[in-house]
Formats: C-alpha cells, structure tokens, sequence
C-alpha cells in the first residue's frame, strides 16, 4: 500500500525498480520484480545485480498477531533480511532508508517524538524496534522513518484498516472499535512525499511521519462512515482496557511529526484524505 503511493509520487522523478512478493502490482512505467525477502541468501545477488543508487526498505509483515504467533518466521524478514539490506548499502555509501512503526513505544507517555526511548509491547514492535538499532549501529547515516496507521489504496481497492471498515459495515455487519485506543493515522501519499523529502534532504537518524490528528480508533471509524456513507451505527464502540489485548497493545502511540514539518513535511487534514482517496478509487 505504502509502495503503490511511494511509485506514484517518484515515478516521474527517479528510474525506480520495485520488488514485490505474492500480489502483483498493476503494472505501468515502473519496472516490478518478484522477490521473496524471507530467502535472505537471494538478496546480495539481487542488490548485487540491480546496483541501485538509493534503497527505500518498505517491506515487512506488519500483522500484528501473525507476528505474536510466529516470531521466529516473521523475523526472517522483519529484522534479518533488514540487516543485510542496510549492511550492503552501508558498504556502497547509498542512502538507505526504513520504514519503522509507532509501536515501537509502550503508549504511555504520548506524544512521541524522535528522541523518545523505545519500550515496546508487542512482537511486531520488538522486531522493528531491534531492526532499527541493527541499522543504525553499522549504518548511522541511514534514515529511520517512523510510521502510525495508514490507510491508502492498491490495486485500486482500499488497503489497510480502511479495507476492513468499508467492507464489514459496507455489509451492515458491527465492526468493535476502541474508544481508548489512539493513532496518528494518515494517508500513504503523505507518508511518500516525506519518506521522500528525507532522500532529497539527505536526512538521518530518525524521523516521524505521522498525521495531523490524534484519534480514538472509534472516532477514526465515525470519520470513514462520514466520508464514505456508510451507518455509523455498526462503528461500535468498545474499551480496549477491557480485553486480554490491552497487555501487549499500548494505548496511545501518537506521533510528534514537528521535525518532519520543519523540513517541508506536509501531514495534512484527514477528512479531506479520505474524500482524495474516496474520489480516486471512485467509492460512494
């Protein structure tokens, strides 16, 4: 999802190879190869081959309670084969630039901005949180791009949680959202013109792209029902203090993104995102 924006905003910019694993991209004028990522030994002979000027690492499984249950094969690609990315562009001196995740904080002492300490909670924050220092320990000059909830399009069908509102309350069928549970969320355009800004700038360390609004993930709900027409009544509300998740779950994780908007980081208004995205994909 991050990946179809991302080529969309640097196509006419930058020759860009893009890999992908098991969804083929709707081809265009970007050149797409197939490649497994958890085979970490075919990707020195890809890098290898390609010879690339810049590496932009999207790639991850960011199924949160896949992870939980499988953290030895989720780790394959979410640390290990990162490892070896950011080694090989080290030793070439090219940018190399990662996309990281919000849950790398525990969520209690929101909003988080770069320089904050990483506690996280759950499997999947744990590996990109290890990630990140493996990067910057043999790559300081590498770019860790820090990202919240996203939402956006790929394959011309809504990707992310927006996928999952629009279809079961499309279907008049309740979808529990918590009231207690707070985002950043923003549009993965947006996140590709930062991630973006950070390769022009030559940027470093860490930076945060995360949205303009902090919101409850019942309130993120009423807002996709607005835009796109959907009964607000199947947005139902729950307390994630109440579940067995809220132990490995962090409450707020809000993003401070004022680094990235003093270097031309645009995080936008999130109403007038989903109206973008509802309009391009042509929903009613």
């Amino acid at each position: 999802m991050l990946g179809t924006a991302l080529v969309e905003m640097a196509a006419d910019k930058y020759e860009i190879l893009a890999q992908f694993n098991k969804t083929e991209p709707i081809k265009g004028a970007v050149e797409y190869l197939q490649c497994d990522f958890n085979h970490a030994e075919f990707l020195l002979p890809m890098l290898n081959r390609l010879k690339p000027d810049a590496v932009i690492h999207l790639a991850a499984i960011t199924d949160t309670n896949f992870c939980e249950e499988n953290p030895d094969f989720t780790s394959k690609l979410n640390v290990t084969a990162v490892f070896i990315i950011a080694r090989w562009c080290a030793q070439q001196s090219i940018p190399f630039i990662f996309t990281s995740t919000d849950l790398v904080f525990d969520g209690k002492n929101p909003p988080y901005s770069e320089t904050c300490e990483q506690n996280p909670l759950m499997v999947y924050g744990e590996q990109k949180a290890m990630a990140e220092k493996k990067i910057l320990s043999i790559y300081p000059g590498a770019l860790i791009c820090r990202v919240p909830l996203m939402f956006g399009y790929k394959n011309g069908k809504p990707g992310g949680f927006l996928r999952g509102l629009i279809d079961t309350i499309g279907k008049k069928e309740y979808a529990s959202q918590f009231r207690d549970e707070y985002r950043t969320p923003v549009y993965t355009r947006r996140v590709a013109k930062g991630i973006l800004i950070g390769l022009k700038k030559k940027l470093k360390g860490y930076l945060h792209l995360g949205g303009s609004q902090r919101l409850s993930r019942y309130h993120l709900g009423l807002l996709v029902c607005e835009v796109f027409d959907l009964d607000s009544v199947y947005n139902k509300p729950s307390w994630l203090k109440d579940t067995e998740l809220a132990k490995k779950r962090p409450l707020d994780v809000s993003l401070d993104s004022g680094l990235a908007i003093e270097n031309g980081y645009d995080p936008g208004d999130l109403k007038a995102d989903f109206i973008d995205l509802r309009e391009r994909l042509r929903i009613n």
